[in-house]
């Protein structure tokens, strides 16, 4: 979600939005020594979205204002996470598949219940009941048992302990209501993924500024 209560979506999700959270942002190297790698980027004037990036073989963890995640790939995880496509685009669905550890504090983590997807999977459930013929007394029911800001286990509950009647004859109920999700990935995460990208960014044009320097002095 976003600051304005939206969901971060693909292609770009919020980088457009996050991305000038890190301007003003300083890389200082605590350590350059191959994959094994200590680098921390803040603000001088605040710590607010400050954060480092630490590797060594197999293994790159974030650290810093917006919790903590460690992921595992392969044995330089600076390669697995650079850009390809001049847009530095971020793939949450298969980074999170390579997470050793997520942060545990708040909603710090990587997922999250959203009202917003368990309001699509009531929409799309209502759909079908209509598909298969109740009538719009029925689905009124159905939307009216339902409180989407309790969270998933409490929607859970009450989609899949609801019935109805239909003229003492039809009895209604939805089938398999845990066939659908009802996460999506934490704005803390996303801004994490963003930062990773970013701060490898800043570390390969310094590199490629040092390379110059260098050959230009020869």
């Amino acid at each position: 979600m976003n600051r304005h209560g939206e969901r971060l979506t693909y292609p770009d999700y919020g980088r457009d939005e996050i991305l000038p959270d890190f301007e003003g942002h300083a890389m200082t190297v605590v350590r350059d020594d191959g994959v094994h790698r200590h680098l921390k980027f803040r603000n001088p004037a605040t710590c607010v979205y400050w954060f480092e990036l630490v590797t060594w073989p197999g293994v790159l963890v974030i650290n810093g204002d917006c919790g903590t995640y460690v992921f595992a790939r392969v044995d330089d995880m600076f390669t697995f996470f650079r850009g390809g496509n001049g847009r530095s685009t971020i793939n949450p669905s298969y980074w999170a598949q390579k997470l050793l550890a997520t942060d545990c504090h708040g909603t710090n983590g990587h997922r999250e219940y959203s009202e917003e997807m368990g309001r699509d999977a009531l929409a799309s459930e209502m759909r079908s009941l209509r598909e298969r013929g109740a009538s719009n007394e029925v689905l009124r029911d159905l939307r009216e048992s339902v409180t989407l800001d309790e969270g998933q286990h409490e929607l859970f509950r009450t989609v899949n302990a609801w019935g109805f009647k239909e003229d003492g004859v039809r009895d209604w109920y939805v089938p398999d209501f845990w066939d659908h999700r009802f996460e999506d990935f934490t704005r803390s995460f996303i801004r994490n993924l963003h930062a990773i990208v970013w701060g490898i960014a800043q570390y390969d044009a310094s590199k490629a500024q040092m390379l110059a320097t260098a050959g230009g002095a020869a």
